[in-house]
């Protein structure tokens, strides 16, 4: 859990005060870190010589599983016990602490860092620290002395890592284990095992959950037949030859995996998709009607949705996406869109060991190698820190970005030369001083075409 190995604190504590005071070519500073540095000095503006973490009730969902938490838990006690130094939390997915494991003396030290439960460790009130950054990484976190983002938390190392929705992909809870002066927490095999032992259930539950929205979309029969299956965060599980027609980059066929889910370019359905499952979770009678078809690639249509729920548990799997049938004069229930946070103008890359801070207009286009995402800008090829060419694609989607193959997006303003191939295929520059040919796939050639006029 985190990185193996300790850091040059005397390093670290220097590049800190350099950052700190404004100076963006920090050199050595581990990237993760350097990432969240930025968010705290410039999207947050936490102040690194106070720390005041904010103090409020812990929410679990009430859709997650109780037993990821006491799972949680003994996976925390078995950690805390293992060493009296050590401090081991679990928090809600806003990084709430909701418990905590360790000695007496290891529970005073954290009272007074206000490392207990009730207080709030994301990262826009506590900087970056074990809870807040793994919040907001997909991998496990180490944070070490001065890597804190703040000063009064210098003293102690930290490790932390984020159980996630497998459908939403939101952190859910955290399991952090912190030391006071020099020890450096390392989660134990065990707890590791039990650890991906509570991530394979949250995937089945998710494929579960998938099944029966797909059994109830094959039900869905008459006036009432279902066009389209979508989860929880707006991912398409079924789609009807019907819907493909209306909307044609949506695949046909039935994907209860999460990770083989389909998703509209942008991410477009999720808001709305959210505010009708939280409807449907607060009234089980609930139906809706709303403006679908311009979310997935079609003309504006009224659809209706209807809630699918699951036997056991008191979960919503989805939604089921039919024709609005409703009479001439029968008004319309509208879902209200979910409020958007507002979009960072600047777009967060690593080159030779520096954050830069990107304006999306100097990008030209993005490329995915596995996990990594890399920039072609003005200032030359640079990694994205987002990874994950879906997660980038959404980050992106509202400054002018198109998805035009699965591995490429591009600034739609700074094309410059569209290149037939033959058959149908089709290439583009975003200069034309260089022999650049990205790849557009025949899906999106058609759109591409026409959105130029060709």
């Amino acid at each position: 859990m985190g990185r193996a190995g300790t850091i040059d604190l005397r390093a670290t504590r220097a590049a800190w005060e350099r950052f700190a005071a404004g100076d963006d070519d920090v050199r050595g500073v581990d990237p993760t870190i350097l990432a969240s540095w930025y968010r705290c000095r410039d999207l947050h503006n936490v102040d690194p010589r106070h720390h005041h973490p904010a103090d409020g009730d812990p929410r679990i969902r009430d859709d997650v599983d109780a037993g990821v938490f006491a799972r949680l838990g003994c996976v925390a006690g078995t950690v805390a016990d293992r060493d009296d130094r050590l401090l081991a939390t679990v928090t809600d997915g806003t990084g709430h602490i909701v418990a905590w494991w360790g000695s007496s003396a290891a529970r005073r030290r954290g009272e007074r860092a206000r490392l207990a439960p009730s207080f709030g460790w994301a990262e826009r009130a506590s900087g970056t620290n074990g809870i807040g950054t793994a919040l907001v990484e997909a991998a496990s976190v180490s944070v070490q002395g001065p890597e804190h983002w703040c000063e009064a938390l210098h003293a102690w190392s930290c490790a932390g890592v984020a159980v996630r929705d497998e459908v939403s992909g939101a952190a859910v809870a955290t399991l952090n284990v912190a030391a006071w002066c020099g020890t450096v927490p390392v989660l134990p095999a065990a707890a590791l095992a039990e650890l991906v032992a509570i991530r394979a259930e949250m995937h089945e539950r998710a494929v579960h959950d998938g099944t029966v929205l797909a059994d109830a979309f094959a039900a869905a029969t008459g006036p009432d037949v279902a066009l389209l299956a979508v989860d929880t965060a707006g991912g398409v599980v079924a789609a009807t030859g019907t819907a493909r027609r209306c909307f044609p980059d949506v695949p046909v066929g039935v994907r209860v995996d999460p990770a083989e889910r389909w998703r509209p370019p942008g991410d477009t359905l999720r808001p709305l998709v959210t505010s009708a499952v939280e409807a449907a979770r607060a009234d089980a009678g609930w139906t809706g009607i709303a403006e679908l078809g311009s979310r997935l690639g079609g003309a504006p249509e009224l659809l209706r949705l209807v809630p699918v729920p699951v036997a056991v548990g008191g979960r919503v799997a989805g939604l089921l996406v039919a024709p609005d049938l409703r009479e001439a004069d029968e008004e319309p229930v509208e879902v209200e869109r979910a409020t958007r946070l507002p979009v960072p103008d600047r777009v967060a890359a690593v080159c030779d060991g520096r954050m830069l801070l990107l304006a999306p207009a100097e990008i030209r286009f993005a490329e995915a190698d596995g996990h990594a995402v890399w920039l072609a800008t003005d200032v030359g090829r640079v990694r994205a820190v987002t990874r994950g060419i879906d997660r980038v694609a959404a980050q992106l989607a509202p400054f002018g970005f198109a998805r035009i193959h699965r591995s490429y997006l591009v600034n739609v303003a700074r094309i410059r030369e569209v290149n037939d191939n033959g058959r149908g295929a089709l290439t583009v520059s975003t200069q034309l001083t260089r022999n650049e040919r990205i790849p557009v796939s025949r899906r999106n050639a058609l759109v591409l075409r026409e959105t130029f006029g060709l």
